[in-house]
C-alpha cells in the first residue's frame, strides 16, 4: 500500500482517497510496514505527533536495514556505525537526529563520561579540560626533574 495519493478529509481521522473511506494513521502505519497492532492502541484520538514518529522511526529503520555496520574501536570501545553508501550515512543522521541525539556519542578525554558533543570535542565540559591540562602540566614537571 503506497503511502502518497490525494486524501480528502471527512471527519475525524477518516479520510477519502480515490473513492474509498480510510483511518488514515492505519493506512500509514500499514504502509510503512508497521506489523504491532497494538500501537494504535498506545495513542489517544485525534493525536498525530506519537503515531507520526512511530511510522517516520519505521520507515528510517527499513531504510537502515542491512545498510550500517557497528564497529566497536579499542582502546576506550567506542562505538561506530559505519554507512556503507553516502544515502545511508544520510539516513543515519536523520534515525539519530529523531531520536534526540544529533550528534553520536562520545566519551569525555578526562572523567570518561558519555557526552554528545561537536566534531573534535575531546572533554565533556571546560572544567574537564583545564584538569586535563593541569594532570599534563603536572606529569611533563615531574619528568623534567
Amino acid at each position: 500500500m503506497p503511502i502518497g495519493g490525494r486524501y480528502t478529509p471527512l471527519s475525524g481521522d477518516v479520510y477519502r482517497r480515490d473513492g474509498q473511506e480510510v483511518a488514515l494513521l492505519e493506512h500509514l502505519i500499514a504502509a510503512a510496514g508497521v506489523q504491532n497492532d497494538q500501537l494504535l492502541k498506545l495513542w489517544r484520538f485525534g493525536e498525530v505527533r506519537g503515531p507520526a514518529h512511530a511510522v517516520l522511526a519505521a520507515l528510517v529503520n527499513e531504510r537502515l536495514r542491512g545498510h550500517v555496520n557497528p564497529t566497536v574501536l579499542t582502546p576506550g570501545g567506542t562505538l561506530r556505525l559505519q554507512p556503507d553508501s553516502l544515502l545511508t550515512a544520510i539516513y543515519v543522521s536523520f534515525a539519530l537526529e529523531i531520536a534526540g541525539q544529533a550528534q553520536p556519542e562520545r566519551m569525555c578525554g578526562q572523567c570518561e563520561r558519555p557526552f554528545a558533543g561537536r566534531k573534535g570535542q575531546i572533554y565533556c565540559s571546560g572544567n574537564c579540560r583545564s584538569l586535563a591540562a593541569y594532570h599534563r602540566l603536572r606529569r611533563a614537571n615531574a619528568q623534567t626533574l
